[in-house]
């Protein structure tokens, strides 16, 4: 599986990426990796510990954290996303207390979460 993302570092520079990979490779190990390969990572947030991505939403402003043990056929990452890196701990913080998750998976919204309470 072939997927076109925007890396935005912290700091708020950005990075074209072409990531190649199993359709069930768990985010935490594409995260880890982005991490390793990254020549300008700095900070804390490297060495947080586990880490995940968080997709960017561009039109609102708005971000989700994405469960690391989801894989990247089931994560709502498409090619075009806006992603950056976040500590695992932030996935529990932003998980809330919804009674269902609905993913978007086609038309202008594909790739957004909403909770359903």
């Amino acid at each position: 599986m072939k997927v076109k993302l925007t890396l935005v570092r912290p700091g708020g520079a950005t990075a074209d990426l072409a990531l190649t990979t199993e359709p069930t490779t768990p985010i935490a190990d594409i995260a880890r990796e982005l991490a390793n390969a990254d020549p300008t990572h700095t900070g804390a947030l490297f060495n947080a510990g586990a880490l995940t991505l968080r997709i960017h939403n561009g039109a609102t402003g708005s971000s989700r954290v994405v469960d690391p043990n989801s894989v990247l056929a089931d994560a709502g990452i498409a090619s075009g996303a806006m992603v950056s890196l976040a500590p695992v701990s932030e996935q529990s913080q932003s998980a809330g207390s919804a009674a269902a998750t609905l993913l978007v998976v086609s038309g202008p919204d594909k790739g957004q979460t909403f909770s359903i309470a």
